[in-house]
């Protein structure tokens, strides 16, 4: 049987002596070992290496008890890339694939794959691969890439059965990679199924620029978004899910400590702060339109302030000594603006007092300093005129004449009635005759003198006695004022 040359590292066979390479150079090519050195082998020079002796952990050196396994051995050296572009000690570089894997088989084929199955009676836990990259010397320059433990990629090149038209037409995906955790049937009492557990560690006596759980970053070769989708993080299920999440991104753990501190921010948006400029924009902050929240809930809860399902804003002061709301304008802008629904009995603004007695009040509003600072302006729906005014020195103006206003109310508390566009300056209706419909106060001056009225220096056609008297109260008596036609 002719002998293929294969490259490979150092190989042993746990309890075959000679069965490895007498120096473990990678790169070296395992070219002849014997069929009774390599009883646990078969098909080698096939291309293939088969181990069909079952490994018993015992003994001083049980922990060398491998079917593969490299001692400490160190590299060095100048490195440069394989034929594939990739530089390492293992590189499996399969060149062509053309394997049908659904014809007969389950329509997955991996290039390295690794399954344990614990029985009963094992202790600990297990790894089916375990990736360890220890860094215990500095570099002889900075590294212009990072160290990691596990890096996979996925490049298509290809395209994969996919067509234009709409989301279905599209065909196969990519995934960088991909983790699974699956409790099934019998699995149960389980502490936790986490799909992906990250842990960042930065110890006593380390330091770092950039401590990141979670790092999602287009490379430089990025230029398009999805056509259809386009989101950095995604929450979603498969069809046929039985189940849903009930909290999609939650801050802290039912059974684990709270992570953040007195100084941190649940949610944050940076600004770049070295290298070139990078504006910080986007067209929204949170959109949840597209979500029907259920009755009972809420599209957003904090404490002393909620939105219901609907939008309706409810927010209540938690006792301490700044306002439930305050809002601070800039120069030429409305602080607030609230337009009313078109709607009979629908106001822009409804205030409500509370119910307590010498405790219920509606509206404070602080004027400002002078006559020229409008603390309250009402004004017609086409916000042309006046309808009520009231200025910082406490004059105000109430009404809209046609040209102007219609009473006007002096900082000294003088009241004025204006022209009218029509009719009478001020209606009077009484409650019933004989009762007043004005009263004056501290204004009345007795004196000796008398006053007569007589037919000819009265206003109007009548020349007898008066037939109607107007009552007017003054300092609580009731006086009448005579009155003709």
């Amino acid at each position: 049987m002719s002998q293929q040359a294969l490259p490979t590292f150092n190989v042993g066979v746990p309890g075959v002596s000679g069965s490895g390479d007498s120096a473990p150079v990678f790169g070296a090519k395992m070219n002849t070992l014997s069929q009774n050195a390599s009883s646990n082998f078969t098909d080698l020079y096939t291309g293939s290496a088969q181990y069909n002796t079952n490994i018993v952990f015992a003994g001083a050196n049980n922990a060398t008890n491998s079917w593969i396994f490299q001692p400490g051995q160190s590299i060095s050296g100048k490195a440069s890339a394989a034929p594939n572009g990739n530089l390492s000690p293992f590189n499996l570089y399969v060149s062509g694939d053309t394997v049908d894997t659904t014809t007969i088989g389950p329509g997955l084929l991996s290039l390295l794959s690794v399954e344990i199955a614990p029985q009963a009676g094992h202790t600990g836990a297990r790894n089916a691969i375990f990736g360890y990259t220890g860094v215990v010397g500095s570099p002889a320059a900075i590294p212009t890439k990072g160290y990691c433990g596990v890096q996979s990629r996925t490049i298509c090149l290809a395209n994969l059965g996919g067509v234009a038209g709409s989301f279905s037409t599209y065909g196969g995906s990519i995934f960088g990679g991909n983790s699974d955790a699956q409790a099934k049937n019998g699995s149960t009492y389980v502490v936790s199924c986490i799909g992906h557990e990250i842990d960042c560690i930065i110890t006593a006596g380390a330091n770092a620029a950039e401590k990141l759980g979670l790092s999602i970053v287009q490379t430089s070769i990025d230029v398009n978004r999805g056509d259809y989708d386009d989101d950095a993080i995604r929450i979603a299920n498969q069809d046929g899910a039985g189940t849903t999440w009930k909290y999609g991104l939650a801050f802290g753990a039912y059974g684990h400590k709270w992570a953040f501190g007195a100084d941190s921010t649940l949610i944050y948006a940076w600004t770049r702060q070295v290298g070139s400029a990078s504006p910080a924009i986007a067209l929204t902050g949170i959109d949840f339109r597209n979500v029907t929240f259920q009755v009972g809930g809420f599209a957003f809860a904090t404490n002393g302030l909620t939105v219901d399902p609907n939008g309706c804003l409810s927010i209540t002061n938690q006792g301490t000594a700044t306002p439930a709301i305050a809002v601070v304008g800039v120069a030429n802008q409305n602080v607030v603006q609230i337009q009313a629904a078109n709607s009979s009995n629908t106001y822009a603004v409804s205030i409500k007092a509370g119910t307590g007695t010498g405790s219920s009040f509606g509206v404070s509003i602080a004027a400002g300093t002078n006559n020229s600072d409008i603390a309250l302006l009402v004004r017609d729906q086409t916000n042309t005129h006046n309808y009520l005014q009231v200025f910082g020195d406490g004059h105000m103006g109430l009404g809209y004449n046609g040209s102007g206003t219609s009473v006007t109310i002096a900082s000294t508390g003088q009241v004025q009635l204006n022209a009218p566009s029509a009719g009478a300056n001020m209606l009077i209706t009484g409650l019933a005759a004989g009762a007043a419909c004005i009263r004056i106060n501290t204004a009345a001056n007795t004196g000796a003198q008398t006053a007569t009225f007589s037919a000819t220096n009265k206003p109007g056609s009548g020349t007898t006695a008066p037939g109607t008297w107007l009552p007017i109260n003054l300092d609580g008596t009731i006086y009448y004022i005579p009155c003709w036609t």
